[in-house]
């Protein structure tokens, strides 16, 4: 595996076909995706598919075989081809792998009332394994490469049965659905990616009265949320290639809230509350590739992240309230580090570090401060073996405490806690 950033057309070609690489690896060299060629980009940037044309991806955690990967290329033999990527998984994505998420657990301590759970729904087991598929396409259009990707997560349930007491079909229906349409560039040198993209959160939640009639229980107000990203590459000399990079997230999550209180034969329904929610998210960093000889690389990012979280609770009557949270990452790092060891064996190191200074607000304007890294480290291999390249996040435990049959114990840690296979084509 080369590990030199490689300029020149040619010299691009043969980088892009001897570096299949994973979610995995990019992930134990300090979470640096943004610094790194690599298969696991087109996510990022969907028109990097094209650098990585024929490969089978595999990727394993949670004791599961989880995504599915396979990139084609297609078209007629003389003419521009065409890249499809299809993407398949078996991992539980729920509604706590969303981005709003974090709004949940972002003002500690403050008491909302009756405020609701993420998704309003009774029974949220539907939920789960509910992502779809993820399909990306490519083309060149001139000199620039073009990509786009479609993200689908959806579930749905419904109950037909009877209602006791009213001999009426139910109305209850619940649904979940998140797309995400991502659009990139990359000129044809290699020197510049950007991608836009924007993402869709739609739900239903519908309850049934006592006269057998279809009510909201929660009703979505329109959710939305828009990022952009942005990297390019100016090589210094042959072993130094310096990466600026920006990141931009906005979005928000609106919902109304009944109340439901029966009265003789009638099923009242009131408005209760609406919340608001918004995110705003800015990455500005630098980072460099160091790369000493054809078979060691060093990467370190060095950046500044701004994440602004904002919940605002609208009674049907009373003054509505407001709280924030403001985390202030300055600086943050990430550093990784990528050597050949054998022919067939990488080793990798990463470290990610973030200063964060975090205000919060409630809503009777009391502040709350707090001022903490957070830091994590990575251990990984990477084994090759012809054409296909197996990557590891492995426990550090594994060294420490060496196999159960050579201490004796009975531990219950994984040996590794994530793999990632890629096969080429």
């Amino acid at each position: 595996m080369k590990k030199t950033l490689i300029i020149s057309t040619i010299l691009m070609l043969v980088f892009a076909a001897a570096s299949y690489a994973t979610e995995t690896r990019v992930m134990t060299m300090g979470d640096n995706n943004m610094l790194l060629l690599d298969e696991a980009n087109v996510f990022l940037f969907p028109s990097r598919i094209h650098d990585w044309p024929s490969v089978a991806v595999g990727e394993f955690g949670d004791n599961e075989f989880a995504t599915l990967g396979m990139h084609w290329k297609l078209g007629k033999k003389g003419k521009e081809p065409w890249y499809l990527g299809t993407y398949f998984h078996n991992n539980s994505t729920s509604y706590s792998d969303l981005w709003m998420s974090p709004f949940y657990s972002a003002f500690p301590g403050v008491n909302y009332g009756a405020a609701p759970e993420y998704v309003p729904f009774d029974d949220n087991s539907f939920m789960n394994s509910n992502k779809r598929m993820d399909l990306l396409y490519g083309r060149t259009f001139g000199k620039t490469k073009f990509g786009f990707h479609l993200g689908i997560v959806h579930s749905s349930e419904r109950n037909d049965g009877t209602v006791a007491g009213v001999g009426s079909t139910a109305k209850d229906e619940a649904s979940m659905g998140v797309y995400d349409l991502n659009f990139g560039v990359t000129t044809k040198e290699g020197l510049l990616d950007l991608a836009f993209g924007i993402e869709f959160v739609s739900f239903t939640d519908k309850g049934t009265d006592t006269l057998g009639a279809a009510y909201d229980k929660t009703k979505s107000r329109g959710n939305h949320r828009v990022h952009f990203v942005g990297r390019s590459f100016y090589e210094y000399d042959k072993n130094y290639t310096f990466i600026p990079h920006l990141g931009l997230s906005s979005g928000s999550y609106e919902a109304e809230y009944y109340d439901d209180s029966f009265i003789a034969d009638s099923n009242i329904v009131t408005l209760g509350q609406t919340n608001k929610y918004t995110r705003t998210t800015v990455d500005l960093g630098a980072g460099v590739q160091y790369a000493p000889s054809s078979s060691v690389l060093t990467v370190l990012d060095i950046g500044i992240m701004y994440d602004k979280l904002t919940g605002e609770f609208t009674p049907a009557a009373g003054a509505s309230e407001e709280a924030t949270s403001k985390t202030i990452s300055f600086p943050y790092f990430k550093l990784g580090f990528d050597a050949a060891v054998f022919k067939w064996m990488d080793i990798r190191f990463g470290a990610t570090s973030y200063w964060n200074r975090e205000t919060v607000e409630d809503p009777g304007n009391n502040e709350y401060f707090s001022s903490r890294p957070d830091n994590a480290t990575y251990l990984g291999f990477g084994f090759h073996w012809g054409h296909l390249h197996v990557d590891t996040q492995t426990d550090p435990g594994l060294f420490l405490r060496g196999f159960d049959f050579i201490n004796g114990a009975d531990h219950t840690e994984d040996m590794n806690v994530r793999i990632s296979a890629a096969y080429e084509i």
